[in-house]
């Protein structure tokens, strides 16, 4: 015997009479919210749902991801808020780095001078930006 029926044997008669009076109501309740929600076959206001569960939606909706974007004028003006802001004078940091090492190298195509940086160079065959593509 589990506790829901240890539970019920322990009720008097009166008090089971009630519990099953409630219990009719409760599902006399659920039997017709379920039968008219069926009935209409409408879940929200959205649509309406069919016996083999499709929507039908009633009401067309506005679906703004397919206008094109239109350009409109910029509204924005300065109106110059911030004019009591001052930019404070100060000494440029020095330049610590040195210049870049660079070399004459040939373009093996077109047999052109170039001045490229040494650090841009590898392999004995360079090319110009002129035949970069052939």
């Amino acid at each position: 015997m589990n506790k829901f029926e240890a539970f019920l044997e322990g009720l008097s008669d009166e008090q089971l009479q009630n519990l099953s009076e409630v219990t009719e109501q409760i599902m006399n309740t659920r039997s017709e919210s379920s039968s008219d929600s069926t009935a209409e076959g409408t879940h929200g206001d959205s649509g309406t749902v069919t016996e083999d569960f499709k929507v039908i939606r009633t009401e067309k909706i506005n679906d703004n991801r397919k206008t094109p974007v239109k350009f409109k004028k910029n509204k924005w003006e300065d109106v110059g808020e911030l004019s009591d802001v001052e930019t404070p004078n100060f000494e440029k940091t020095p330049r610590k780095r040195s210049k870049p090492n660079k070399r004459n190298v040939e373009c093996h195509v077109c047999g052109r001078e170039l001045t490229i940086n040494e650090n841009l160079i590898y392999g004995e065959f360079h090319r110009c930006n002129r035949c970069t593509g052939r």
